[in-house]
């Protein structure tokens, strides 16, 4: 790692460059990465669940540590939607050693009852209120499509239930 920078996993809308962008503006993609025993959940925004034997796919990216405000921000860490954890990630078509990088978990996030099928990674059993809205996860789908994230993964993605929503982040 760069010094005065540090690596961070996406795995919702900022796997996305542009949006990721628009508040980190030296984020560099470094590849797509899979972070294993986790499962992605949703309550109207996206989040990681600890799940074993489960994986979620995101986008491993470069970002300098001036940008940390700015992300924080974001993620809404102050008001208590996200925190920051650290996870270890593994590079995709690489030989490397898993990556330690900066992540950001709901704070209230569902439940182990919220079960999956036995064959998907992502949550596609959601009550009204923690369905996402239908534009976040287009956004999600289309930057998955477009940084090759793996077909069965984006089939999960587009299985997930959505609401109708004007609001826009």
């Amino acid at each position: 790692m760069i010094e005065d920078h540090f690596y961070y996993f996406a795995y919702g809308s900022n796997i996305s460059s542009s949006t990721l962008r628009k508040y980190c503006p030296t984020a560099e993609k470094v590849r797509l990465a899979k972070l294993n025993d986790y499962r992605l959940d949703f309550q109207f925004w996206a989040t990681i669940v600890p799940h074993k034997n489960k994986h979620v796919w995101g986008v491993l990216w470069l970002i300098h540590n001036r940008d940390i405000p700015q992300l924080d921000y974001y993620e809404d860490v102050e008001n208590g939607l996200y925190r920051v954890i650290q996870v270890d990630v593994e590079p995709h078509a690489s030989t490397a050693i898993p990556i330690t990088c900066r992540c950001y978990e709901m704070i209230s996030v569902p439940t182990p009852e919220h079960c999956l099928t036995q064959q998907q990674n992502v949550n596609t059993h959601l009550e009204p209120g923690r369905k996402p809205a239908t534009w976040y996860m287009k956004n999600i789908i289309d930057s998955s499509i477009e940084n090759e994230i793996p077909e069965y993964y984006i089939t999960e993605l587009k299985s997930v239930p959505t609401v109708e929503c004007e609001f826009r982040e």
